[in-house]
């Protein structure tokens, strides 16, 4: 009697898989018979939407949102023509809550304003180094020598110099 059972319960199963998988591909179908229609009416093409309901007929009733959707984008594009065309054929109408609801979701949405730049590095700034000053290089001692005769010698000729001027004056 388990065995009964449980076979019973996977045939239940199997079969509700199976409808189940059916209803998918039917909606499948019928979003794009929807999207079909969606490009005919927004682009205007009355011909195409003939087409589309009555040779490949394509149901205007099968989805009430999905139709009402599509009578909503010829009254939101003012295409009168395919507007007057899916009334004549019954074309569900949306309410007036469901027709602001469809002009909202068309409104361009704000773009999402760019995340801020993470706040700079907090840590400490790099200072330049000062460097300190050369220290004067040693002078040999021959050369700081030079150095002062030469002082001594200018200094010498400076005040002779000065002196030949003096006299030159009196």
């Amino acid at each position: 009697m388990g065995k009964e059972l449980s076979s019973a319960l996977k045939r239940k199963m199997e079969k509700e898989k199976e409808e189940a998988e059916k209803k998918a591909a039917a909606f499948a179908e019928l979003e794009e018979d929807y999207c079909y229609l969606e490009n005919a009416v927004t682009n205007g093409q009355l011909d195409e939407l003939k087409y589309l309901v009555e040779e490949a007929k394509v149901s205007l009733h099968g989805d009430f949102i999905a139709s009402a959707r599509i009578l909503a984008y010829a009254r939101y594009y003012e295409i009168t023509d395919c507007l007057n065309y899916l009334r004549e054929k019954g074309c569900p109408e949306p309410t007036d809550e469901e027709y602001a609801e469809f002009v909202e979701d068309m409104r361009p949405k704000k773009a999402i304003k760019s995340v801020p730049a993470p706040p700079k590095s907090r840590a400490p700034k790099k200072v330049p180094v000062k460097k300190a000053p050369a220290k004067k290089k040693a002078v040999p001692k021959a050369l700081a020598a030079k150095k002062a005769a030469l002082k001594k010698y200018a200094s010498g000729k400076l005040q002779h110099a000065l002196q030949k001027v003096d006299l030159e004056d009196h």
